[in-house]
């Protein structure tokens, strides 16, 4: 079914939303999305921090967790008996990777989109802002040794470029090209700053994904799976409005990393007993860059909106790392027409966040004309009792 079926962002997502109960975010039987938890062969892989909407590591730089060629099958629960299920109100979502066998096989695949794949906007009949999205990959599995050792191993990239709209100048911008220029002018001769560009930023969206796994057939009672998923993504943020215009400089990169290995011992050791033990280590990173050299965060009040310019103010000091350990165990006794199960499932979570809001300063003019007579109505800034971690912010 997975084969047959379409999904715009190859996500497994995409794939939980058939379910009856599912409704828009990946919410089911109405609950956040923040209440389910998403399993990757049993291990846990979610956002433990909370602060991607999807609920997924990653999601703020707009990856998905696991590249689609990766996974076998997808299962999803809302009530299960089993006790092994477990750790959400929402849904569980588990999705099972592609395993090596004893042929050889792989494939290698391209997937594209863009604006003239996409119809027009069936309330106004505009065309869809120009964007292109591009994702390809390999994948390949087989056996080391028949019946003995299996590999398997999958690599994807993902690329897309969207244009900003409303950009100087243009019909619907806040910010004609006039004003605009006058504003740049104003920065580099007061300050020796330049803003960035008031016409067209192209947004971009990459994504590097390496997924890597061995199942040992150790013997006939013992079968052990490791694997490993790599992921190297980011997301450019810059958008445009009615009421808002950004200058280019104003835009971040948000920044992610994730180093997520598993290991899997399942044992039968009789026809009463089995053991499935789970240890994970998941290691992830999220970090901003600015654009440009530093400088104050500055709001210009204009036609009922507002200019932004200068360093982005939440993302000059904006990092966190992810460190989370798991230990699952679960013994199974099957006697007659029962079974027992007795377990433990353990999280340990490490966490550093740096998140500082306008450690290098914001201004505030009420007008233009405030801007150019260099008279703000507000200005905020942020210290820090660290001084080890950040330095010094002189630009402030």
């Amino acid at each position: 079914q997975i084969n047959a079926m379409p999904s715009l962002s190859r996500s497994i997502l995409d794939y939980s939303r058939i379910t009856p109960q599912a409704t828009g975010n990946n919410s089911f039987g109405g609950m956040n999305n923040r209440f389910n938890n998403i399993t990757i062969d049993g291990a846990v892989n979610n956002d433990v921090f909370g602060l991607a909407a999807s609920g997924t590591p990653g999601g703020q730089a707009s990856t998905t967790p696991i590249s689609l060629d990766a996974i076998q099958e997808i299962q999803v629960v809302l009530a299960p008996f089993d006790i092994t299920y477990g750790n959400f109100t929402g849904g569980g979502i588990n999705a099972v990777t592609r395993s090596g066998t004893n042929n050889l096989e792989g494939s290698i695949y391209y997937f594209i989109r863009n604006d003239g794949t996409v119809g027009k906007d069936p309330q106004t009949n505009q065309k869809t802002a120009d964007f292109s999205d591009k994702q390809f990959g390999a994948r390949i599995g087989g056996p080391i040794i028949k019946n003995k050792l299996f590999f398997f191993v999958n690599g994807e990239m993902a690329r897309r470029n969207a244009p900003t709209i409303l950009n100087a100048g243009e019909n619907g911008s806040l910010l004609s090209s006039e004003d605009a220029q006058a504003i740049t002018d104003t920065l580099n001769n007061r300050w020796g700053y330049d803003p960035g560009t008031y016409g067209a930023v192209d947004a971009e969206t990459q994504s590097d994904k390496l997924f890597g796994r061995i199942d040992w057939n150790i013997n006939d009672k013992h079968r052990l799976t490791l694997r490993h998923n790599y992921i190297n993504a980011f997301d450019d943020n810059i958008s445009r409005t009615a009421n808002s215009f950004r200058f280019g400089n104003n835009a971040y990169r948000f920044n992610n990393t994730q180093n997520i290995t598993v290991g899997e011992l399942r044992s039968r050791f009789n026809n009463t007993f089995t053991n499935n033990l789970i240890i994970g280590r998941h290691q992830i990173r999220d970090f901003r860059t600015t654009y440009g050299a530093l400088f104050p965060s500055i709001e210009i009040s204009h036609n009922g909106g507002t200019v932004t310019l200068g360093s982005e103010r939440s993302s000059v000091a904006n990092e966190l790392d992810q460190d989370i350990i798991e230990i699952t165990d679960n013994l199974k006794m099957f006697k007659g027409k029962h079974s027992f199960t007795i377990g433990t499932h353990n999280e340990f979570f490490k966490f550093r966040n740096l998140f500082m809001n306008n450690l290098n300063g914001r201004w505030r003019f009420a007008s233009l004309n405030d801007f150019n007579l260099n008279a703000p109505r507000q200005f905020d800034v942020t210290y820090s009792a660290n001084k080890a971690t950040l330095g010094d912010k002189p630009s402030a």
